[in-house]
């Protein structure tokens, strides 16, 4: 059974990542479906935002003589923005923005054969609907 939901687009990408991980555990043939098609429904999406995260940080990173972004000061990991109040519009929008997804379930009779999953997966599923809560 399958069922609309609304999720921000912080949300989804959070979701395809860990449906992504939940894949390599192996369910059972009908729970390995839901999930899948459930994957396929946020991963349409989520290569949509990917996207335009990408053209955002090559629109705001600034970038030296040889086109490399220049890392931000005291801050590993980090690159200078040539424009925060921008950057930080721009991400927002992308992360706050809804977005209708279908959630298709693991079917009641089918949870008793699930393989241990890690709390952070069940919890996972149970907040995507994925699971009946």
């Amino acid at each position: 059974m399958s069922k609309k939901q609304e999720l921000t687009g912080a949300q989804l990408l959070e979701a395809a990542k860990g449906l992504r991980e939940c894949g390599e555990v192996g369910f059972p043939p009908r729970a390995s479906i839901a999930v899948g098609k459930t994957l396929l429904s946020l991963e349409k999406i989520a290569e949509v935002l990917e996207g335009q995260l990408q053209k955002i940080q090559e629109t705001y990173i600034e970038k030296d003589e040889q086109g490399k972004p220049v890392p931000a000061d005291n801050q590993p990991g980090f690159f200078k923005v040539t424009d925060p109040k921008g950057f930080s519009k721009d991400t927002a929008e992308v992360f706050e923005t809804i977005h209708s997804v279908e959630i298709f379930e693991i079917e009641d009779k089918d949870v008793d054969r699930l393989p241990d999953l890690e709390l952070k997966h069940t919890r996972m599923l149970l907040k995507l609907g994925v699971l009946a809560g």
